[in-house]
């Protein structure tokens, strides 16, 4: 008697929600994506009545559509705990529904069910799989109506960006643009909430540097922040992770202030 190596579990279906076009052309991750969970023994679906037919019969070995297949008492009991705790049909926002088709959990389980098989719409296979070959993503030199030059990790952001607006979605990038600039090495910076010169900064708290041809970076040797919260509403800042020294001279444009109100 030969025995499958099916097991229970579920499979999903997710497909785009048909709404009006949004006038912006751009997606969010609040899009909404409709799901039907299924009940299945391998990537073959499994009715309800059919599981509740095998389920009465209490059998560690049963028969179904021509196939003996293991039927545990534990996968029994999560898939009577799935369906209680989840609604067959519904919707949710497109990062949950990523979350799901990608496995992003307990290794790709569901209540202690394993999801057998995911079915995506054209759409959503679409957007998977663009997403999953990011890592293709090849540098962007800046356009030709940008006064400047961008650094290599700067024109890995702009990729990032492009290949977002292609496949659909808005991005938004917080790259380490430099902005934290002084204007001398006495500048005043705050940091672990108390002042210090941008110069003591660096001497009292950078590890070793190394040179990029234009600067030095380096790690901080202990834990720094640019502004550490006190009160309940005051935002959080994360510990700075690199420290970059440049000294850089230039000439300032003489700009005419024909009158000035204080």
């Amino acid at each position: 008697m030969a025995k499958s190596a099916a097991a229970l579990g579920v499979r999903l279906k997710l497909k785009q929600k048909q709404t009006a076009s949004e006038a912006s052309g751009l997606l969010s991750f609040a899009k909404v994506v409709e799901y039907d969970w299924q009940l299945a023994l391998g990537e073959d679906p499994l009715t309800q009545e059919e599981f509740e037919r095998l389920a009465a019969l209490k059998s560690p070995l049963v028969n179904i559509r021509g196939q003996w297949v293991e039927f545990r008492p534990e996968q029994v009991e999560a898939a009577i705990r799935f369906w209680e705790k989840r609604r067959a049909q519904g919707e949710l926002g497109l990062l949950d529904a990523m979350h799901l088709a990608l496995g992003d959990g307990e290794q790709g389980a569901v209540d202690g069910l394993p999801v057998t098989h995911v079915a995506l719409d054209a759409w959503l296979q679409d957007l998977f799989q663009n997403l999953s070959h990011h890592d293709q993503l090849q540098p962007l030199p800046a356009p030709s109506g940008f006064v400047g030059a961008l650094r290599p990790y700067q024109e890995r952001g702009l990729a990032w960006l492009v290949f977002l607006r292609r496949v659909g979605l808005g991005g938004c990038l917080a790259d380490d643009m430099g902005l934290g600039k002084c204007l001398s090495a006495e500048t005043l910076v705050t940091v672990n909430g108390a002042p210090l010169a941008a110069e003591t900064l660096w001497d009292t708290y950078a590890g070793e540097a190394y040179f990029d041809g234009e600067g030095f970076w380096a790690q901080p040797r202990r834990r720094c922040t640019p502004r550490p919260g006190k009160r309940p509403m005051d935002a959080w800042w994360p510990p700075v992770q690199r420290l970059y020294r440049q000294q850089v001279q230039e000439s300032c444009a003489p700009l005419p202030w024909p009158t000035v109100a204080a």
